[in-house]
């Protein structure tokens, strides 16, 4: 008798591998809109993604993608995440935290291992993706403007929130639409005026938004992602040095009239700056605990997501009141976050799987030079991995999925680019 196989009873079910690929790439095109909704349909979203992988994998007994490094080093991470969630201050939500951690890295894999596996398929998605971009910088300008988005939302003062309940257009833009905008004009037909034409007024709107959103990080990454583009790509060198020159005048200007906006940019960034050294403020308490707790448990931290718990333990947050505390539910600093969470062995794993993935681009630039598709992808990456910027935690759901998001996105450009695939699918 013929052994009963994996693929015996997917076929018993009528499975149908290619129909379920199609279904999840339109719930790939789906995520960009699913970012403006909440956290909670884009979660699901790259969870059914992940799952469906597994399930696909399963089907071929295929998992060759094993055997690729950044892969192996991703679940020697969540493997030791998953352990160290043992000795932490709550176990229950260490592990709660750790254990579905896995979907993450999956959803990367199967986007670009399975889903974006053609140049097509990827101009499909940067399509979309630059779509949703345009409405939510027409809607950040509509709030410029007059003070309230589409959706009726009054706007802080000096911060724009375009379609998001809370203000992160600015980073929203930065670290998805920059990379998004450049990918946009890698595969946009150059001698097709309207594409072009698309192109320019997108990133005029784009820039316009980081640059009034009232995020301070956002601009920072935005003025390092041109000075890299510029440096990565020799020939539009001049151009980006111009832009950012003629950009940074007219922001100046701007910024020096409207008092809105003189009060977000620079009054309170020289107050944070001239108080720093006797009071903690904003992100500087919460780096400063990360510090603390770090010293005392270097090796294996505190446990995932345990920052939250240690934290306001009175050893480390002496002078906290209910109205005032220097500890959030994490320290808004990625590096920061994962050794306070897994101490050191577990921040050398992650640097370790950023290695392997800036490899595969630095190895890919000939001439001192790098193609536009690659730079999107690499720019990408960076946004998140960048040392000297505070931001979200990447291991919440939210923040979390827009980055992985852009890794699986990152290595499908690689892979389609330098049509090199380094796992063999079917």
């Amino acid at each position: 008798m013929k052994p009963f196989s994996a693929s015996d009873f997917f076929d018993y079910f009528s499975y149908d591998d290619d129909l379920l690929r199609r279904i999840m790439f339109l719930v790939l095109l789906l995520m960009p809109i699913l970012i403006l909704v909440g956290r909670s349909p884009l979660d699901i979203a790259a969870s059914t993604i992940a799952v469906s992988f597994l399930i696909h994998s399963l089907y071929w007994r295929n998992f060759s993608w094993l055997k690729t490094k950044w892969v192996q080093a991703t679940i020697l991470f969540w493997l030791f995440a998953v352990l160290n969630s043992l000795q932490a201050l709550d176990v229950n939500h260490a592990l709660s935290r750790a254990v579905p951690f896995v979907r993450f890295p999956l959803f990367a894999i199967a986007v670009s291992y399975w889903i974006l596996r053609t140049e097509e398929d990827l101009k499909f998605f940067i399509y979309v993706f630059v779509a949703i971009i345009l409405f939510s910088t027409v809607d950040g300008l509509f709030e410029f403007l007059f003070g309230f988005d589409f959706s009726g939302r009054t706007s802080l003062p000096g911060r724009l929130s375009g379609p998001f309940e809370v203000s992160t257009l600015g980073i929203y833009l930065t670290k998805l639409g920059l990379p998004m905008l450049v990918a946009f004009y890698a595969i946009a037909p150059k001698k097709n005026a309207l594409m072009q034409y698309l192109f320019l007024i997108t990133s005029f709107l784009v820039l316009f938004n980081i640059t009034f959103s009232g995020e301070r990080m956002a601009l920072l990454l935005t003025l390092f992602s041109l000075f890299l583009c510029a440096w990565l790509v020799k020939k539009y060198r001049v151009y980006l040095m111009s832009a950012l020159n003629v950009s940074l005048i007219a922001f100046s200007s701007f910024v020096f009239f409207n008092k809105d906006f003189y009060d977000r940019i620079y009054m309170s960034t020289i107050g944070e700056l001239q108080s720093a050294p006797n009071k903690s403020t904003a992100y500087k308490g919460q780096i400063d605990a990360a510090i603390d707790i770090i010293r005392d448990n270097p090796l294996f931290g505190v446990g995932p997501d345990n920052y939250r718990y240690v934290c306001k333990l009175p050893k480390y947050d002496p002078l906290a009141t209910d109205s005032f505390s220097r500890c959030l539910i994490h320290p808004h600093h990625i590096y920061l976050e994962t050794w306070v969470s897994n101490g050191f062995i577990g921040l050398f794993l992650f640097c370790f799987i950023i290695y392997h993935w800036l490899k595969l681009f630095i190895q890919h630039r000939p001439d001192k030079s790098m193609d536009a598709l690659l730079l999107s992808g690499s720019l990408g990456l960076l946004l998140f991995l960048w040392p000297f910027s505070v931001g979200m935690s990447i291991y919440a759901n939210f923040n979390g999925i827009w980055f992985w998001m852009m890794v699986g996105f990152a290595l499908a450009t690689y892979q389609i680019r330098t049509s090199t695939p380094y796992i063999n699918g079917n």
